[in-house]
């Protein structure tokens, strides 16, 4: 009940919060606007279709406030969505925060050791180190008579098409979560505590399924004592493989995709990340999270896992690994050129998808998020840098006593925080 008067409490606030925001909307943009305009169109459905079933068990008049609050809030969500689909075709596209504030978001708010054209050159030296790998991978696979661009060959090299039935697919990916722990373990890569908890595998909502096109993990609360987590799974999709051959570059379409995916959310990934920063004594480093740190942590992972040889043999692994690479490296360079202006997003959707090797689609999607969240984007590419001369440094100073374990084991016992503060501690001890 606790749970349910904090959500009906919030719910009931939410309309006039709605009304007080927006006055304050000075500049409204026309891409903003379409994009929320996609995510608030399956909005009611948390409400009626997710949030009414479960309000059942409540006492009778607390079910009535959450009855009467969740439709004023639809009510002022519909308001809402009617003065955007009004006005925004009027609205300019003004996305763009510029060369001296992005830069001083860089150094001040993300305690960044790089200014905008920085940042670009390590999404291009990513860009590049991807491009050439893929080559080398696709002729590998050409020497043996397989198609990586073909998502039934490349399965067929891949360890087997994810299963297209749910409880088959949930089993699937059971699988690869125990594949990954008992592979970290045998390879001593990072220590996994034992107060880490297990990630529930649960099928996306409705709802969220615009802005999660893929696996993505939800951590256990900080303020619980829950240790498990939620990895959202999207509905099975029969046409995976043809939608993937089209581009469609989230489609975990084999065991080894989804291998990669799973390190990425789950182990050694995300989840182990977060799961040992909520246990860290101090509070402020239990409550922080620097995304560029997060991000650039599953990034360097997924090249250690493949340099570890968890894909074996198999060719799919480590195509996926460079095709990420790519997807990666591109998001940086766009981040610097569309919040610096340097770009218009026309020009910014057609670079990404001729470079990045996605799909119009999940191009505009991307750009789109990238436009209306500047320094996001790099975390991935940046966090990963910056954790590898980290690691050169902490290598030198530690001579023959290091181990790489150890290593990982430090980097994240400090929080999720930046990683210029990590090892300005790291290098110290």
């Amino acid at each position: 009940n606790v749970w349910w008067n904090n959500l009906i409490s919030r719910m009931e606030k939410a309309p006039a919060w709605m009304a007080a925001q927006r006055p304050q909307i000075t500049h409204p943009g026309r891409l903003q606007a379409q994009v929320a305009l996609k995510q608030l169109a399956l909005a009611p459905g948390l409400f009626y279709y997710v949030l009414t079933p479960m309000s059942a068990q409540l006492p009778t008049d607390q079910r009535a406030r959450f009855v009467k609050a969740r439709d004023a809030l639809v009510a002022s969500m519909t308001a809402w969505t009617k003065w955007m689909h009004d006005n925004a075709p009027s609205w300019p596209i003004n996305y763009a925060m510029g060369a001296d504030a992005y830069n001083a978001m860089l150094r001040d708010e993300l305690l960044l050791p790089y200014d905008a054209d920085q940042i670009a050159a390590i999404g291009q030296k990513t860009l590049d180190a991807a491009i050439v790998a893929e080559r080398k991978i696709k002729a590998a696979a050409k020497a043996k008579g397989v198609d990586l661009s073909n998502p039934v060959q490349a399965a067929a090299n891949g360890g087997g098409m994810t299963p297209t039935t749910k409880d088959a697919q949930f089993a699937f990916f059971q699988a690869q979560l125990d594949t990954l722990r008992a592979f970290i373990a045998q390879k001593r890569i990072v220590t996994i505590p034992d107060y880490v908890g297990q990630m529930k595998i649960v099928e996306t909502p409705a709802f969220l399924q615009p802005i999660l096109p893929g696996p993505s993990m939800n951590p256990p609360p900080i303020l619980s004592k829950q240790v498990d987590g939620v990895y959202f799974v999207p509905p099975p999709n029969p046409q995976m493989a043809k939608a993937a051959a089209n581009g469609a570059i989230f489609e975990d379409f084999d065991r080894d995709r989804v291998l990669m995916t799973s390190g990425h959310e789950g182990f050694p990934g995300h989840f182990l990340q977060l799961s040992i920063a909520k246990h860290n004594a101090d509070p402020v480093r239990r409550f922080s999270f620097d995304s560029v740190f997060a991000e650039g942590w599953a990034f360097y992972e997924e090249a250690l896992l493949e340099r570890d040889g968890l894909y074996g043999n198999a060719l799919d692994g480590p195509y996926a690994v460079a095709q990420f690479e790519r997807l990666r490296g591109a998001r940086a360079i766009v981040d610097t050129k569309l919040a610096t202006n340097a770009w218009t997003f026309e020009q910014s959707v057609k670079w990404f998808q001729s470079n990045a090797g996605v799909d119009a689609d999940t191009a505009l999607g991307e750009v789109s998020r990238f436009a209306l969240g500047p320094g996001q984007a790099f975390d991935y590419a940046v966090g990963k840098t910056q954790i590898e001369a980290l690691l050169v440094q902490y290598k030198a100073r530690k001579g023959a006593a290091f181990d790489l374990q150890a290593f990982h084991n430090d980097l994240l016992s400090h929080g999720t925080v930046p990683v210029s503060i990590i090892a300005s501690e790291m290098l110290a001890e």
